[in-house]
């Protein structure tokens, strides 16, 4: 029985059907990106009679390349694509010279606003159908074809994705006369399809270099072994101490299924996210979670990550091409990191400042409508300042979801050091109290320490380490500090009960600090800042009633009682139109407040210590209550919804507490 050539050592491919060894170029001199080019557009131009329909006079087709290397690549090969479609034997003596082909890729080494190149890229097109030349258009999305060319265009196609049939071909002609049973044998050394396209185009013309197909065959498959698209490392069922989160998370999941599944629209889809909160709440590793839960492509970029690329022209054409790859690679989440970062469009059009964020801005507003209406597309993005994002960004269209990511829970404490600890340590509930108030972030460095501990001991990891690790990061804290602060928060609840404003949702004492969450309001009234003023007051009067002083703690830095309650009276004067004094619309940053004057100063003070006043008389007459909440808080550490509605109107005392599903600050 006869030896396979594979077998032997012997390109199979490389042998004519004589068995003889054709000369042909040498594979280091082949144009391999033209020829791929070639062999690309075959797959959508079949057959000569396709080809003639294209190169009709007067006719204008359309391809969508929505990967950014490959429309450069293809884009790049223009001067070459003539020679190399007349090279193949199903094209010979097709009239394609007289095609014009027109990109919306910038020409290498010449870096254009994302507005100069769509002028541009339309202007050529316009010219082209008065002069009624056949056109192909090579564009990276169906949006970026112009209005003039739909009128009299003939067909759209998506440029397919390399595959394995496409490589035998590409082979047959850069390596010899590639007959069926040679196919055949190379096929099988070939990776798969999925495997070669998440190949970077440099790896494949690499193995191209190689001398013989069977070498191709073998670079290729060690190619893709080596170069690894990892999964993101996490899904959902590995973010802990976030339920409520993940849960909605969950719903994007689900109706991604169905959108798959054919069972519902894409725009009835509800799939883009604004996660804020503090800094450490696991805000990124949700975005990848929701990828790996989703069986998605990942693709995450930030400010930073764009501005790096250079100058505007360069930080555009990134974004343009991370946001590509989203849309190429759909089902996809694509994560927008510190959306803050972004910044504003200041209020003076005159500075240089002023251009570059408005045209960033723009350029990003402009790219999240391109996502939305991508198909598969999940947008995420997060922040620590939601009141440092542009209001355009924020607006209704832009982010289904805007979910605030809190602190992690008693329980979501536990969760996190069991899943970074694993089963065998336990923790109880000492390990848990003193370590509640900290971010998934910082518990997790914890862990890791606990474990180094271990380590350097050269034992096994015990409970021990862990006690060893809590008290270096959360040592003990007066008992005097923890009530002051139980004390504080209860202020806060007590009074929003009494003055008929929506209740928290969840409240919580922690060794280094409280936190009272409300839900947020869209718009107020005179008579709402008035009782808003006065439940802000409520922790300093609180302090006062039940321990006999006043801390610090109410001007403790941004997002305080004292900052929030004298934004709320500058917005009243000088943003909302229910002041004393004017009308106009002139808002003020918290960095501007020191321009105020002595006069609207005072006039401020006046508001703030009349609503001291007025919240020590109505916590003392609810004193009882206070205190019942207070004792509470430090005995649990935190409370829902539901225990603070119990806690508030046991016997009657507080009439009519509203409790509210809503969630925010």
């Amino acid at each position: 029985m006869p030896v396979p050539a594979a077998a032997e050592g012997t390109d199979p491919s490389n042998l004519d059907r004589q068995g003889r060894t054709p000369l042909g170029p040498e594979p280091a001199d082949l144009p391999l990106p033209s020829l791929l080019t070639a062999i690309e557009l075959l797959q959508v131009f079949t057959s000569p009679d396709a080809v003639a329909r294209l190169t009709a006079p007067g006719a204008v087709h359309a391809l969508i390349i929505p990967e950014p290397q490959r429309l450069e690549r293809i884009s790049a090969t223009f001067i070459d694509l003539t020679e190399a479609l007349h090279a193949l034997p199903a094209l010979a003596g097709v009239g394609i010279d007289d095609l014009r082909v027109i990109s919306s890729s910038p020409p290498r080494g010449r870096s254009r606003s994302a507005a100069e190149l769509k002028r541009s890229f339309e202007t050529e097109v316009s010219q082209t159908v008065a002069d009624g030349d056949s056109a192909l258009l090579l564009c990276d999305s169906a949006h970026a074809i112009p209005d003039i060319a739909r009128t009299v265009m003939v067909d759209a196609d998506t440029l397919p994705q390399l595959t394995t049939a496409m490589v035998l071909d590409l082979l047959a002609s850069t390596h010899g006369a590639t007959g069926s049973a040679a196919r055949d044998e190379i096929a099988a050394l070939l990776p798969p399809d999925a495997a070669l396209q998440a190949l970077p185009e440099s790896l494949i013309c690499h193995a191209f270099r190689a001398a013989t197909s069977q070498a191709v065959a073998h670079r290729l498959a060690r190619h893709t072994a080596t170069f690894v698209v990892s999964d993101p490392p996490w899904t959902l069922d590995d973010v802990k101490g976030l339920p409520d989160i993940c849960g909605r998370l969950q719903d994007i999941i689900a109706d991604l299924s169905d959108w798959k599944a054919g069972l519902v629209r894409w725009e009835d889809v509800s799939a883009s996210v604004l996660l804020h909160g503090p800094p450490g709440t696991g805000k990124t590793m949700l975005a990848e979670a929701l990828a790996g839960s989703a069986g998605a492509h990942f693709v995450a970029t930030s400010y930073t990550d764009l501005q790096a690329a250079g100058h505007l022209g360069d930080y555009l054409k990134a974004m343009a091409t991370v946001v590509a790859e989203a849309v190429a690679r759909a089902p996809s989440v694509i994560f927008f990191d510190e959306l803050d970062s972004f910044g504003t469009r200041t209020r003076d059009p005159g500075s240089k400042l002023s251009r570059y964020m408005t045209a960033v801005i723009n350029d990003l507003l402009q790219q999240l409508t391109r996502l939305n209406a991508a198909g598969g597309v999940i947008v995420v993005a997060a922040t620590n300042h939601m009141d440092q994002i542009d209001p355009a960004i924020l607006r209704a269209g832009r982010f289904d979801m805007k979910l605030q990511v809190p602190m992690p829970d008693k329980a979501g404490v536990r969760d996190i050091l069991a899943h970074h600890l694993g089963s065998e340590v336990p923790i109880d509930e000492a390990a848990v109290v003193s370590l509640f108030g900290k971010s998934g972030a910082d518990l997790a460095h914890i862990a890791r320490d606990a474990k180094a501990r271990a380590r350097r001991a050269q034992t096994s990891l015990t409970a021990d380490h862990l006690h060893q690790t809590v008290a270096e990061h959360a040592p003990p804290i007066c008992a005097e500090h923890l009530r002051r602060i139980a004390a504080h928060e209860a202020g806060h609840i007590v009074a929003a009960a009494v003055l008929d404003l929506p209740l928290p949702v969840r409240a919580r004492i922690t060794p280094t600090g409280g936190e009272v969450l409300r839900p947020a309001r869209t718009s107020y009234t005179v008579d709402i800042i008035k009782k808003e003023l006065v439940c802000l007051m409520a922790g300093r009067a609180a302090e006062q009633l039940l321990i006999g002083d006043i801390s610090s703690g109410s001007g403790s830095g941004q997002q305080s009682d004292l900052e929030l309650a004298t934004a709320l009276l500058v917005a009243q004067e000088y943003q909302w139109g229910l002041g004393e004094s004017s009308l106009v619309y002139t808002p003020m940053a918290t960095s501007q407040w020191h321009g105020l004057s002595e006069t609207r100063r005072q006039v401020i003070n006046h508001h703030l210590k009349a609503a001291e006043a007025q919240a020590r008389k109505l916590l003392a007459e609810h004193k009882d209550t206070l205190v019942r909440v207070t004792e509470a808080l430090l005995k649990e550490r935190e409370l829902d919804k539901v225990s603070i509605v119990e806690l508030l109107n046991p016997l009657g005392t507080i009439r009519n507490p509203r409790s509210h599903a809503q969630s925010g600050k």
